[in-house]
């Protein structure tokens, strides 16, 4: 209420964790009512990256393990449950070695979905309590993220990464076989890094929207600019910001909050989201490379 009254903005998780994902469907969402006037019931987020974890991310990792561990594993944390349905398959967390026949390689659990999952759910909550219907997701909404593999051993390798342990990973630490906090790569390998999103929606209608979301290292060089152009954002254009959310403050979503203004300043800026019908191709990208897959 608080936050209300003053319009005030609190707005987290915008970093990889989670812009890619929440604008990425938003824009999905946005783009199947601007092409066919309906809203999407299903959202997939298909994940391809090469890159290198840092040991902040790990410890970070290790603290939400033992401190939020049970919390994490409610898909609804931060809301977007319907009482109707319950928890359904699609609401799970993927969380197997599976091949994709809509995308035509091997899946694995993302290790950062638990997050990504949760805001996207949360984003999709706002709009439809928002009051226009218009404004809402779809009817049934489900959202799920998967890594892709170009291989099933390295979905297994993938999938076992996801699911470390805090002991095993702080054993591997101590070990100098992963980063301590404050250690990462170097710049000359971070400008080799890149990821992939490939997010497909089903619409109420049956089409699909396909929005792929491009860029460079994600933990460092792209978390940067994302947070960033945040940042602007609210210093900038946070009258504009207002006409969003009804002229109150709050704790939202980047996609409830900054919605297509900041897909505009990433682009700018090399963070690129595109939209298609057709089911775009990652080629030879068809693959997670985090470096450290292969030490858990």
């Amino acid at each position: 209420e608080r936050l209300s009254a003053s319009r005030t903005f609190i707005i987290p998780m915008c970093g990889f964790d989670s812009i890619p994902s929440d604008l990425g469907t938003f824009l999905t969402v946005s783009e199947m009512k601007k092409r066919y006037g309906c809203g999407v019931v299903r959202v997939e987020n298909f994940v391809a990256m090469s890159g290198n974890v840092s040991g902040g991310t790990l410890q970070t990792s290790i603290i939400m393990e033992k401190e939020q561990s049970a919390a994490l594993n409610n898909v609804f944390l931060l809301g977007g449950a319907d009482a109707k349905r319950g928890v359904r398959e699609e609401d799970k967390d993927f969380n197997k070695v599976e091949f994709n026949e809509t995308v035509k390689a091997w899946t694995a659990p993302f290790g950062m979905a638990k997050l990504n999952t949760r805001v996207v759910r949360r984003s999709s909550m706002l709009f439809r309590d928002q009051g226009n219907p218009s404004h809402g997701y779809g009817q049934g909404f489900s959202y799920q993220e998967k890594a892709l593999a170009p291989s099933k051993t390295v979905a297994e390798k993938i999938m076992r990464s996801a699911n470390a342990p805090a002991k095993v990973i702080e054993r591997l630490i101590k070990s100098g076989k992963l980063p301590k906090p404050g250690q990462g790569p170097p710049a000359a390998q971070r400008r080799k890094n890149w990821f992939k999103f490939k997010i497909i929606g089903q619409g109420e209608n049956g089409k699909q929207v396909v929005t792929m979301v491009k860029g460079g290292d994600a933990g460092y060089e792209e978390t940067a600019k994302m947070v960033a152009e945040a940042a602007m954002l609210l210093a900038l254009e946070k009258h504009a910001l207002l006409q969003h959310t009804g002229g109150a403050g709050g704790l939202f979503t980047p996609a409830f909050a900054f919605r297509h203004r900041l897909v505009e300043r990433l682009n700018d800026v090399g963070i690129k989201f595109t939209c298609a019908e057709t089911k775009a191709d990652f080629g030879r990208e068809k693959a997670l490379h985090l470096k450290y897959s292969s030490k858990l």
